[in-house]
């Protein structure tokens, strides 16, 4: 099974506060920032993987400016040729895909 996480916990703090991204630890938003806050932002050793109820929300959704597997960059309208490699930004917020562990 493909598990999504973070290894920088500014971006795990960005998805949780912009997104609604859940991750397994419970306290998801306040462990990203304390880890902010004591590793100066960087990448930490302590992965933040998220919880499988947010999974959806790195599913494209029409409005995202998306980049698909031809690196073109657009606006995503749906029914695409083309599968969408990465989500740059929703709602005119950053949008920061995970990394994978399959």
């Amino acid at each position: 099974m493909t598990r999504l996480y973070y290894t920088n916990p500014l971006y795990a703090a960005i998805m949780a506060m912009e997104h609604g991204v859940k991750f397994d630890d419970g306290d998801s938003l306040k462990s990203a920032l304390e880890a902010c806050y004591s590793a100066g932002s960087g990448p930490t050793s302590i992965p933040f993987y998220v919880h499988p109820d947010s999974y959806g929300v790195f599913e494209p959704r029409e409005g995202d400016l998306a980049q698909d597997e031809r690196d073109i960059v657009g606006y995503y309208t749906g029914g695409t040729d083309y599968p969408i490699k990465e989500i740059i930004r929703r709602a005119d917020k950053p949008f920061i895909m995970p990394e994978r562990e399959e």
